[in-house]
């Protein structure tokens, strides 16, 4: 891809990080984070569903948090030139595949490899 594709990505994928943070941020300050008012419940089913309202909400947070750090790598890539090669075997990552994955970092090969 040349350089003038990139805008459009780079555009994107700062949407993205802004979002993405936002969606953090929001998450980390909800109530469902701090599981303390669950653990003193008198009532079993009312601890259990707490914890596991709290559990699901880690895995949110996680998914986030990793997202974001996708987004903010394929940012840094376009920063260093070296966005559209594969951080493995460093070859090009087709087009089609960046189009459909602005925050990929492997080609095809390499993904499927590393699962």
């Amino acid at each position: 891809m040349l350089a003038k594709d990139f805008r459009r990505t780079k555009e994107y994928l700062e949407h993205e990080c802004d979002r993405l943070a936002h969606e953090l941020a929001l998450c980390t300050n909800h109530e469902i984070y701090k599981t303390d008012d669950y653990t003193l419940s008198s009532k079993k089913e009312e601890t259990v569903m707490g914890r596991l309202e709290a559990e699901i909400h880690m895995v949110k947070l996680k998914r986030i948090q990793k997202q974001l750090t996708e987004m903010e790598h394929a940012l840094e890539k376009i920063k260093q030139g070296t966005y559209g090669f594969c951080d493995r075997c460093g070859q090009e990552i087709p087009s089609a595949r960046l189009e459909a994955i602005p925050q990929t970092s492997h080609c095809l090969g390499c993904k499927q490899y590393s699962r």
